[in-house]
């Protein structure tokens, strides 16, 4: 069991890094879930649907690295909209990968898979 629960927190922790990647390269405009989950998709290992990109923008929004600014679309249904904030854009430019819920890019520089 103690390995399905790490690389399920694995595969959260890299989506939550592709996210926020994907709100850097339009920063400082928004993108919606279904771009986001397009995104996401290229990478299979993600295992990416609605729901998880949703809980991974929730995550994003509760620490600072994204702001959440619409859950509802025009006609009323459900519909995320979301853009990187400049602490999510400092963290990506950074080097320092000091939160344990996301990945950071420079871990793939150095071969660290944790």
């Amino acid at each position: 069991m103690a390995t399905v629960n790490k690389q399920s927190s694995y595969r959260n922790r890299l989506r939550r890094l592709r996210l926020l990647q994907s709100l850097y390269l339009a920063y400082p405009d928004p993108l919606g879930e279904g771009l986001l989950l397009e995104f996401a998709k290229e990478d299979p290992e993600l295992s990416p649907g609605t729901t998880q990109v949703r809980r991974s923008l929730q995550y994003l929004h509760d620490i600072g690295f994204a702001e959440i600014l619409s859950k509802t679309s025009p006609d009323g249904g459900e519909l995320w909209v979301a853009k990187a904030t400049p602490a999510g854009v400092d963290y990506l430019e950074g080097d320092d990968p000091g939160l344990p819920g996301i990945r950071h890019p420079s871990e793939f520089l150095t071969g660290g898979r944790g």
